[in-house]
Protein backbone atom coordinates (compact mmCIF):
# COMPACT_ATOMS: atom_id res chain seq x y z
CA UNK A 1 0.00 0.00 0.00
CA UNK A 2 1.23 3.39 -0.85
CA UNK A 3 1.79 6.25 1.51
CA UNK A 4 -1.41 8.13 0.41
CA UNK A 5 -3.89 4.90 1.16
CA UNK A 6 -4.40 3.73 -2.36
CA UNK A 7 -3.49 -0.08 -3.01
CA UNK A 8 -2.31 -0.35 -6.59
CA UNK A 9 1.01 1.62 -7.38
CA UNK A 10 2.23 2.94 -10.44
CA UNK A 11 5.69 1.40 -11.67
CA UNK A 12 6.00 2.97 -14.97
CA UNK A 13 4.50 5.11 -17.96
CA UNK A 14 1.19 3.53 -19.08
CA UNK A 15 1.65 1.22 -21.93
CA UNK A 16 4.19 -1.01 -23.73
CA UNK A 17 7.16 0.60 -25.76
CA UNK A 18 7.65 -0.42 -29.54
CA UNK A 19 10.52 -3.38 -28.18
CA UNK A 20 8.16 -4.97 -25.75
CA UNK A 21 5.45 -5.22 -28.58
CA UNK A 22 8.13 -6.63 -31.24
CA UNK A 23 9.38 -9.24 -28.72
CA UNK A 24 5.54 -10.32 -27.86
CA UNK A 25 5.13 -10.38 -32.01
CA UNK A 26 8.74 -12.48 -32.32
CA UNK A 27 7.31 -15.10 -29.39
CA UNK A 28 3.83 -15.80 -30.47
CA UNK A 29 5.48 -16.14 -34.21
CA UNK A 30 7.92 -18.68 -33.12
CA UNK A 31 4.70 -20.11 -31.22
CA UNK A 32 2.85 -20.64 -34.02
CA UNK A 33 5.44 -21.79 -36.34
CA UNK A 34 5.94 -24.54 -33.51
CA UNK A 35 2.18 -25.53 -33.52
CA UNK A 36 2.14 -26.03 -36.94
CA UNK A 37 5.31 -27.92 -37.25
CA UNK A 38 3.69 -30.34 -34.43
CA UNK A 39 0.05 -30.83 -36.29
CA UNK A 40 2.53 -31.98 -39.28
CA UNK A 41 4.39 -34.15 -37.19
CA UNK A 42 0.95 -35.68 -35.53
CA UNK A 43 -0.71 -35.99 -39.45
CA UNK A 44 2.35 -37.81 -40.23
CA UNK A 45 1.86 -40.45 -37.03
CA UNK A 46 -1.30 -41.06 -37.98
CA UNK A 47 -0.61 -41.75 -41.51
CA UNK A 48 1.39 -44.04 -40.53
CA UNK A 49 -0.58 -45.90 -37.66
CA UNK A 50 -3.35 -46.04 -40.30
CA UNK A 51 -1.60 -47.77 -42.80
CA UNK A 52 0.01 -49.89 -39.75
CA UNK A 53 -3.11 -51.01 -38.62
CA UNK A 54 -4.29 -51.98 -42.18
CA UNK A 55 -1.26 -53.90 -42.66
CA UNK A 56 -2.00 -55.81 -39.26
CA UNK A 57 -5.22 -56.76 -40.41
CA UNK A 58 -4.05 -58.05 -43.52
CA UNK A 59 -1.40 -60.08 -41.66
CA UNK A 60 -3.98 -61.40 -39.28
CA UNK A 61 -6.80 -62.36 -42.21
CA UNK A 62 -4.04 -64.30 -43.73
CA UNK A 63 -3.06 -65.89 -40.95
CA UNK A 64 -7.00 -66.97 -39.99
CA UNK A 65 -6.87 -68.61 -43.68
CA UNK A 66 -4.73 -70.53 -43.09
CA UNK A 67 -5.64 -71.56 -39.22
CA UNK A 68 -8.49 -72.36 -40.82
CA UNK A 69 -6.87 -74.57 -43.85
CA UNK A 70 -5.27 -76.37 -41.05
CA UNK A 71 -7.84 -76.73 -38.43
CA UNK A 72 -10.08 -78.34 -41.81
CA UNK A 73 -7.01 -80.38 -43.06
CA UNK A 74 -6.80 -78.80 -46.23
CA UNK A 75 -3.45 -76.88 -45.56
CA UNK A 76 -0.41 -78.03 -47.46
CA UNK A 77 1.37 -75.16 -48.21
CA UNK A 78 4.05 -74.78 -46.06
CA UNK A 79 5.17 -70.99 -47.59
CA UNK A 80 3.75 -68.17 -49.51
CA UNK A 81 4.35 -64.50 -50.92
CA UNK A 82 1.65 -62.72 -52.84
CA UNK A 83 0.74 -59.36 -53.23
CA UNK A 84 -2.96 -58.03 -53.04
CA UNK A 85 -4.66 -56.94 -55.97
CA UNK A 86 -8.24 -55.69 -54.70
CA UNK A 87 -10.09 -54.43 -51.69
CA UNK A 88 -8.68 -52.61 -48.65
CA UNK A 89 -5.07 -54.44 -48.51
CA UNK A 90 -4.38 -53.86 -52.09
CA UNK A 91 -0.75 -52.99 -52.81
CA UNK A 92 0.48 -54.72 -49.64
CA UNK A 93 2.59 -57.75 -50.13
CA UNK A 94 2.29 -60.78 -47.58
CA UNK A 95 4.73 -63.32 -46.61
CA UNK A 96 3.96 -66.90 -44.65
CA UNK A 97 5.45 -69.57 -43.36
CA UNK A 98 4.31 -72.58 -41.56
CA UNK A 99 5.65 -75.72 -39.64
CA UNK A 100 5.70 -77.84 -36.88
CA UNK A 101 7.17 -76.27 -33.90
CA UNK A 102 10.64 -76.53 -32.69
CA UNK A 103 10.48 -76.05 -29.32
CA UNK A 104 6.49 -77.33 -28.51
CA UNK A 105 5.70 -81.29 -29.69
CA UNK A 106 2.49 -81.32 -31.38
CA UNK A 107 1.80 -77.66 -32.08
CA UNK A 108 1.82 -76.18 -35.78
CA UNK A 109 3.58 -72.02 -35.79
CA UNK A 110 2.21 -69.59 -38.42
CA UNK A 111 4.09 -66.83 -39.08
CA UNK A 112 2.62 -63.95 -41.32
CA UNK A 113 4.11 -60.82 -42.66
CA UNK A 114 2.57 -58.14 -44.24
CA UNK A 115 4.26 -55.00 -46.02
CA UNK A 116 3.13 -51.99 -46.40
CA UNK A 117 4.39 -48.50 -48.73
CA UNK A 118 6.12 -45.71 -46.11
CA UNK A 119 8.48 -43.02 -47.43
CA UNK A 120 9.78 -44.77 -50.11
CA UNK A 121 10.34 -48.09 -48.68
CA UNK A 122 8.36 -50.47 -47.38
CA UNK A 123 7.76 -50.88 -43.48
CA UNK A 124 6.59 -54.71 -42.67
CA UNK A 125 4.20 -55.84 -39.71
CA UNK A 126 4.38 -59.75 -38.54
CA UNK A 127 2.57 -62.13 -36.33
CA UNK A 128 2.66 -65.19 -35.23
CA UNK A 129 0.30 -67.77 -33.36
CA UNK A 130 0.64 -71.64 -32.56
CA UNK A 131 -2.05 -73.99 -33.63
CA UNK A 132 -2.46 -77.68 -31.91
CA UNK A 133 -2.57 -80.69 -34.29
CA UNK A 134 -3.38 -83.46 -32.18
CA UNK A 135 -6.29 -83.85 -30.33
Amino acid sequence: MTADGNPCRKIGPEGFTILELLVAMVLTVFGVLGFTGLLKVIGNVEAENIWETKALFCAQERMEELKFAFLTENGSTTEGEEIVAEGSYTGMRREWTTGKSEVFEGLLEIHVGCAYPWKGGMETVEVSTLVCLEE
